[in-house]
């Protein structure tokens, strides 16, 4: 006789999260999937839902060695995009277990959101009257085919497996134990792990014990990622437990194998901006995947573009907040950022994924998330494959902004009494244009109906000498220059 259990929340519920919620009520798996890019508590609400619990039950009854050795199964689940989660107890396994059953029908339904990705892509067009969604059909029809390999549990389980072998010699991340035996295409058995921190936001750890993690997180992420070729992909802070001194890693639906061209070309970038080269950066962003076409549109902002994206490899110091990669771009290009988000390969897509995903957890650790030992590491092992690029990375034949990264800015403050003050700043500290001016200069520029964003932007695109900012107020004026 099967003993049914009340599961207790393993995370507080965090608040403000009503419309998530509800949105989370009316979508698909592809749409979940999409929504974890962004929300980090996904997958870590419990629910107890009568039709799920009734069809896990009919599932496991068919598994009929599972179902006779079950002595004890929680009432409530974790739901995640492609299968539920349930604690148990079976007889002859000392400690608890977590049973992963398949979402019904999950192969059925991915496939028919694969025919509304085409149908909402080419109305997207339309509405809009843009050609910003036109390669929208392309990526969510390779996202959702890509989700059908997520279909099949026995597939995860030897993802699991070759996880525990690359993280064997780790001793503050693991992977749960492998219950083989009661596993099958809808099922999957392994070891439960009960958080032992009831949040996903480890910044209360003692500072020995975060640097311990995130050592070993970018070994993994970087260091192993970059010479094995395999990293998780779906690697969501929701998708890691604390647990007794060690961070695991709990879900292996989605385990991206990293080609080599994109392992060698991705070293062989960082390495050039390290030595101080000269960069064609449209031949680099060329060997990482992206359209070569839809990149020279944009080429005059590729140094800074390229600036932005690998400040964690070339940056010895960065925190998440300072990074703030989206807003940088947006501010830098404009509509244009649209350009740049279609140009990459899918590829491309699954490993900036898989990076911002690990960069997420870092922020969570409250740590820094620069990454500039590990990938230097690897440049000795690529060494003969650069000499091979080297041959084919000529000169370019055109000039790209190279004075964004030679330009400054120059703050000058005039006040009532005739005091001046002038800071001189490099040009990237426009991105932090918000945290450094005072509240009644922030107010005046809102009162004159303008906006930081565009202040920054016409400064990044600006030509020395030219004043970006001229605010004058009763006791004080701010001014902002661009220099060389």
């Amino acid at each position: 006789m099967i003993e049914y259990f009340d599961l207790e929340s393993l995370y507080q519920n965090r608040s403000g999260q009503k419309f998530i919620k509800k949105v989370i009520n009316s979508r698909g798996a592809s749409g979940q999937k999409v929504v974890q890019l962004i929300d980090s508590n996904e997958n870590v609400e419990l629910k107890s839902d009568k039709q799920v619990i009734n069809y896990c039950t009919e599932t496991l009854k068919n598994h009929k060695k599972l179902f006779g050795q079950l002595e004890k199964v929680s009432k409530q689940y974790l739901a995640g995009s492609m299968a539920y989660v349930f604690k148990a107890r079976i007889s002859g396994i000392e400690d608890w277990v977590a049973i992963k059953v398949l979402r019904k029908d999950i192969e059925e339904k991915i496939e028919k959101e694969l025919k509304t990705s085409s149908f909402l892509s080419k109305n997207l067009n339309g509405i809009f009257n843009s050609d910003k969604f036109s390669q929208l059909e392309k990526f969510s029809s390779t996202f959702i085919k890509d989700l059908i390999l997520e279909c099949n549990l026995i597939d995860e389980e030897k993802n699991q497996r070759t996880f525990k072998r690359l993280l064997k010699d780790m001793k503050h991340i693991a992977v749960p134990a492998i219950h083989g035996d009661y596993s099958s295409k809808n099922i999957l058995c392994y070891e439960w792990i009960e958080p032992t921190l009831k949040s996903i936001d480890y910044s209360r750890l003692n500072m020995s014990k975060r640097n311990e993690l995130s050592h070993e997180l970018k070994s993994i992420f970087i260091t192993k990622a970059l010479r094995s070729g395999i990293v998780q992909e779906d690697s969501n802070p929701a998708n890691f437990i604390y647990s007794n001194e060690k961070l695991y890693f709990i879900d292996f639906g989605k385990v991206f194998k990293i080609p080599l061209r994109l392992r060698i070309a991705l070293c062989y970038f960082i390495y050039k901006i390290r030595n101080d080269e000269e960069i064609d950066y449209i031949y680099h962003y060329g060997l990482l995947g992206y359209d070569i076409s839809l990149m020279n549109s944009i080429k005059e902002y590729l140094p800074a573009i390229t600036e932005i994206l690998l400040s964690p490899f070339l940056s010895p110091h960065l925190k998440m907040e300072a990074w703030d990669v989206s807003e940088k771009l947006k501010v830098l290009l404009g509509e244009s950022v649209w350009i740049l988000r279609s140009a990459g390969s899918y590829d491309n897509f699954k490993l900036t994924r898989s990076l911002l995903g690990f960069f997420k957890v870092l922020n969570h650790l409250d740590v820094n998330i620069s990454c500039k030992v590990e990938i230097e590491e690897l440049f000795q092992d690529y060494l003969e494959d650069f000499t091979i690029l080297d041959t084919r990375n000529k000169k370019p034949d055109y000039s790209y902004n190279s004075v964004l990264d030679q330009r400054k800015i120059e703050i000058l403050v005039n006040t009532k009494g005739g005091k001046k003050t002038k800071v001189t700043l490099p040009i990237r500290a426009l991105y932090s244009l918000k945290e450094f001016i005072s509240h009644d200069i922030y107010k005046n520029i809102k009162s004159e109906q303008s906006d930081i964003s565009l202040i920054i932007k016409s400064g990044l695109n600006a030509k020395p000498g030219d004043v970006i900012l001229d605010s004058k107020l009763r006791e004080k004026s701010f001014k902002i220059k661009v220099t060389l």
